[in-house]
């Protein structure tokens, strides 16, 4: 028992000694682990640091790895401006999840979020402005910004010549800021029928050098008869019905083409984006309407409300959605252009609205009862004002002094009562009519479908095709638009231009519509609307209002630089006084000299070198007197209206050179615009042919830069400005004495000047006033009856408007001579228009009795004939060097006077704008036509459409309860659903599918 109790205790000892080095290996091991969870606490910190570090360096790299330029999509204005980056991302994401959640890709994303893309469309032939916003992410950058128009990453020439324009302007970017820049761009018109226009951008160092930025952007183009309406409105969303109208478009399955013609591109004002219009005149020339509803006037920058104006005198139309609108303009640049003021609030009932309703209501043809009239709910009556008229404004007819209309210079402003904004005015189902005829001023329309059961109109009292470029805008310049011929008669075809019918048509029938279309396969256009056609023309891509080297006066112009650009020889006096002064000094003065120092012999040795020295100096004697080195003839029109401060000058220079000189051209100011100018109707330009680039910069001033001319040849330029004349040509009429003058408080000296006016009799008169000097110069006008043929009979005697042989023609039928076969010389010389020449014939005689003295002295007088007269009067009174008489004809016969007219015609020799050329000319020869439009002609009264479009099958058009509150558009459908069948993919017009090619070269 013992040694069993002494082996338990020993097990015991060895246990309690095992449990104390286990508790000891715990310890360790616990000890072991606390310390490892130590370093492991500190390794995981350590690790989060350099996690944390990596992120940062990730992200740096993340922003080392952004390109160093980014640019949003161009706009041409005027157009949609593209989605910001963050709105892009933001469209992306939805996009994303759109995808995740669906399986399914939003084909619209692209149009969505590009709707500058989408949206934005211009026009060939016309000069263009361009928005573009970029950012500089990783330095600043200083540079300028390069603007052309290319096709195949070649730049496309302008037409008719061999030279190619780029426009480039100084930018600065700020590293991380998004800038916004406006450019020009000019867009010739092409051989080819193209439907986008590329425009390519590059940012570099210098002009010309490799661009650190670059890209093409594809714009997409318009038709040369559609226009852009401009909507000014903090709200146009309100005023999105208008792009489903009948007179903006067409609705969607009109025809069996698939596609309906647009008349008219409506771009909307939309918040954050900037007023989407260009800044300078004549960037407007697309531009047909503005729709004016609540945009408060400050909203638009100086640059843009002056270039507002000036498209406003030259035929803008500008649409007041009242009753607010003119109460907010009436102290803005507007406001001496306004049709009248807000005199005082009012609410109209249906009542009120019996004389519009009674002639603007359209009745349907079906239903004569139904007569479409706008009716007013008892419970929400039409809020609007009354008129306080300006002294030169007048209500449209038949709208019960609701609709007030004024012109101001070519163009017209136009104020509603109310605004179309309502729903009522939105619910009534004639205002189509109302907005096309009273508010637009266009042709009054007949609906119908044709015999293949496509719908569209035609127009009443107007022979002319729907789809004529004359009829969707008023805007016109005469150095532009007055066509060579006067107005085409027949719209379709121009074989001048090689223009097809599918250029206006775009593939519609634009004819033979059954009862209610023209039976005429080529429509007509009316000589009797004069605002409308009156001498005008449209050229083929650019329509009106295009930069254009074929109109008249382009080619008027031209044909007299052929005549005018060159050299001068001097004159026998000139040359006669060198040849003295040479043989002077090479015989007696050489000879004296050297008897004067005892050494005549050296006057032999002086004699070669006197010689030679003589002969340099008599070389650069001449070409300092007959521009040997080089020479400018320029002619050009000042066209103004009265009482308007500013003028469109166009001016064609003709620059001869020696030697081959690139030209500078400084411009007047920054909104002139100069391109070379086509020496002839056509160049066939072959592909492959060296081109000529030409640079239109933008820096403190505006130049053309690198016109070259080459030895022994002339360059032809053509150039256009909006000038500040500091003052104006104004027509006032004294009430007292019944009389009327014209006061010139410009700087322009008038010379010749004349006055037209046509009285609303048709009946034509015209006042002399020769010289009105500039300053206060006033002059009374005496009119006297003339006949339409007789017009030109007031310069029939001014040598700068008529050739010699003219003016001897009309002096020697207004002394009755035409009976006569011949005249002597007593009864030459007793002719009253001959009496300052006197001297001069009389050495003429003297010239023809010398020149064969073998015969007797009466048979040496020749005979007087017609002719021979014309050929002395030639003599003794030579026309000027530079004869505005081709640009004169050009207007007098083809530019109608408009009922109630009146119009200056005069000339002046002063320099005009401050344009200088680099090198300076050591002649210079310049005239320029002046034309004021003193008066507006008369507006004529307006019809509603002979029925409408749901007339258009003879089927009664929707019935709508006018007390509804409903959003519908103007055909009764619900607005918005017709908006999101519009915003739908499958009505988008979506863009070529290569859009940086043009379609043909594709």
């Amino acid at each position: 028992m013992r040694l069993d109790n002494t082996a338990m205790t020993s097990f015991h000892h060895e246990n309690k000694f095992r449990g104390n080095r286990l508790a000891q290996a715990m310890r360790m091991v616990i000890c072991f682990c606390l310390a490892v969870s130590v370093l492991l606490t500190s390794g995981c910190s350590g690790c989060n640091d350099s996690t944390a570090d990596k992120d940062k360096t990730k992200e740096k790299e993340k922003e080392k790895k952004k390109k160093d330029f980014e640019s949003l999509t161009a706009v041409a204005l005027p157009g949609y401006y593209p989605l910001s980056i963050e709105e892009r991302e933001k469209l992306e994401k939805e996009a994303r999840e759109l995808a995740l959640k669906t399986e399914k890709q939003d084909e619209t994303l692209k149009f969505r979020m590009d709707p500058a893309f989408r949206y934005n469309k211009t026009k060939l032939g016309h000069w263009v402005g361009i928005d573009i916003s970029a950012v500089a992410n990783n330095f600043n950058a200083d540079g300028n910004l390069d603007a052309k128009c290319v096709s195949i990453n070649r730049p496309v020439p302008i037409d008719h010549t061999d030279y190619w324009v780029s426009t480039t302007r100084p930018v600065g970017l700020p590293k991380g800021e998004w800038k916004k820049f406006e450019t020009s761009v000019f867009l010739p018109r092409r051989d080819q029928s193209v439907s986008n226009a590329n425009i390519q951008l590059d940012f570099g160092r210098s002009v010309g050098g490799i661009p650190m930025h670059s890209k093409v952007d594809p714009i997409n183009l318009m038709k040369s008869y559609q226009y852009h309406m401009v909507l000014l409105s903090t709200r146009s969303d309100s005023l999105k019905f208008l792009s489903f109208m009948d007179c903006i478009k067409l609705p969607a399955g009109s025809n069996d083409y698939g596609v309906t013609p647009e008349f008219y591109l409506v771009v909307p004002t939309k918040k954050d984006d900037p007023i989407p219009l260009p800044r300078q005149a004549l960037n407007w020339t697309t531009i047909a309407y503005i729709v004016w509803d609540d945009l408060d006037p400050e909203a638009l920058d100086r640059d843009q409300q002056l270039a507002m104006i000036d498209w406003l005198h030259f035929g803008g139309q500008i649409i007041f959605s009242g009753p607010d609108c003119l109460d907010r303009l009436r102290s803005s640049f507007l406001a001496d252009y306004l049709p009248g003021q807000f005199d005082e609030s009012v609410t109209f009932a249906s009542e009120d609205l019996k004389s519009l309703n009674d002639f603007w209501a359209v009745a349907s043809e079906k239903n004569a009862s139904d007569k479409r009239a706008l009716k007013i709910s008892t419970k929400t009556p039409l809020a609007g004002i009354h008129f306080k008229p300006h002294k030169d404004s007048t209500f449209v007819n038949n709208t019960g002094e609701l609709v007030l209309e004024r012109r101001v210079g070519r163009g017209r402003v136009v104020a509603t009562a109310f605004s179309i904004r309502e729903p009522a005015i939105r619910r009534w189902r004639s205002f189509q009519s109302f907005f096309n005829n009273a508010l637009l001023r266009r042709p009054s329309r007949r609906f119908g479908t044709s015999e293949v059961g496509s719908t569209s109109f035609c127009y009443v009292n107007d022979g002319t095709s729907i789809y004529d470029p004359l009829v969707g805008s008023s805007v016109r310049f005469i150095s532009r638009d007055l066509g060579e011929d006067g107005t085409a008669k027949e719209c379709l075809i121009d074989k001048d231009n090689n223009r097809s019918r599918d250029e206006y048509s775009g593939g519609f029938n634009a004819g033979g519509f059954d009862d209610y279309f023209l039976s005429s396969s080529s429509p007509k256009r009316p000589a009797s609307d004069v605002s409308r056609y009156g001498g005008f023309n449209d050229a083929r891509q650019s329509g009106v209002a295009g930069w254009n080297d074929q109109s008249g006066i382009a080619v008027a112009a031209r044909d007299t630089l052929k005549t005018a650009a060159g050299i001068s020889p001097p004159s026998a006096q000139s040359i006669a006084k060198m040849l003295g002064v040479y043989l002077l000094v090479l015989v007696p003065a050489n000879w004296l000299f050297f008897r004067l120092i005892g050494r005549v012999e050296w006057a032999w040795v002086a004699a070669p070198i006197i010689a030679v020295v003589g002969a340099f100096t008599v070389i650069k004697m001449a070409s300092l007197d007959i521009g040997f080195v080089r020479s400018v003839t320029q002619v050009g029109v000042l066209e103004s209206y009265g009482d308007h401060a500013r003028a469109h000058h166009t001016d064609y220079s003709a620059l001869y050179t020696s030697l081959s000189t690139r030209y500078d051209v400084e411009l007047d100011n920054l909104g002139s615009q100069s391109l070379p100018f086509a020496k002839q109707r056509r160049i066939a330009f072959k592909q492959g042919e060296t081109v000529s680039s030409v640079v239109l910069n933008r820096g403190a001033s505006k130049k053309l830069e690198g016109f070259l001319v080459r030895s022994n040849s002339t360059g032809l330029l053509h150039t256009e400005s909006m000038l500040d004349l500091n003052g104006t040509f104004s027509l006032h009429r004294d009430e007292s004495e019944e009389r009327w003058t014209v006061a010139n408080t410009s700087p322009v000296n008038g010379e010749s000047v004349g006055v037209l006016r046509r009285l609303d009799n048709d009946q034509y008169e015209g006042a002399w006033i020769g010289t009105l000097a500039a300053g206060d110069e006033s002059a009374p006008l005496e009119f006297s009856r003339l006949e339409r043929e007789e017009l030109r009979s007031l310069w029939e005697l001014e040598p700068d408007f008529v050739s010699s042989r003219k003016i001897a023609n009309s002096i020697w039928a207004k002394n009755e001579l035409d009976e006569k076969d011949k005249i002597t010389l007593d009864q030459l010389l007793q002719i009253p228009e001959l009496e300052p020449f006197l001297l001069e014939v009389e050495l003429w005689y003297q010239r023809q009795i010398n020149l064969d003295v073998d015969l007797d002295v009466d048979a040496r007088i020749p005979d007087i004939t017609r002719t021979k007269f014309a050929t002395i009067y030639e003599t003794v009174n030579p026309a000027p060097e530079v004869n505005i008489s081709l640009l004169f004809d050009c207007l007098i016969d083809r530019l109608e006077l408009g009922p109630g007219e009146v119009r200056l015609i005069g000339q002046t020799k002063d320099s005009l704008g401050s344009t200088k050329f680099d090198p300076v000319a050591t002649q210079v020869n310049q005239q320029t036509l002046i034309v004021t439009h003193l008066k507006p002609a008369t507006l004529s009264p307006v019809n509603p459409d002979a029925n409408t479009y749901a007339d258009r099958d003879n089927s009664k058009g929707p019935v709508i309860n006018d007390a509804e509150e409903v959003e519908l558009d103007i055909n009764g459908n619900d607005i918005e659903k017709s908006e999101e069948e519009i915003d739908s993919s499958e009505n988008v017009e979506k863009p070529d599918q290569n859009p940086s090619e043009d379609a043909n070269d594709n």
